[in-house]
């Protein structure tokens, strides 16, 4: 009699990979968690800010109108990239090559 492989769902194994890392180093789980949104705002930000003012433009905004949207989000964009440098600044950044899993973690699978 043959036993049945279990079956890993995709949510199961990441939520498996985020406790182990979490044992290992949970600053670096946090920093993820936190550097992830800026990397992918800004670039979409930069995105909308186009599509905004091409807008603006054929509907045949006016100048402080314009201005503002390019303000706003220059402004805007500044601030995330602000945050971001901050970020790098954390001391929680580790690298993954550094780390050492402790002893208690370590298993033997068959």
């Amino acid at each position: 009699m043959k036993k049945e492989k279990r079956k890993y769902s995709c949510i199961g194994s990441v939520v498996w990979a985020l406790r182990r890392l979490w044992r290992i180093d949970n600053r670096f789980v946090v920093y993820i968690f936190s550097a992830v949104p800026f990397i992918i705002i800004v670039p979409l930000a930069t995105t909308y800010f186009s599509k905004i003012l091409l807008e603006a433009l054929g509907r045949g905004a006016s100048f402080p109108e314009l201005a503002g949207i390019v303000a706003g989000t220059i402004g805007g964009i500044a601030l995330l990239d602000v945050l971001r440098a901050f970020l790098n600044t954390l001391p929680c950044q580790t690298l993954l090559s550094d780390m050492r899993i402790p002893d208690r973690d370590v298993r033997i699978y068959k």
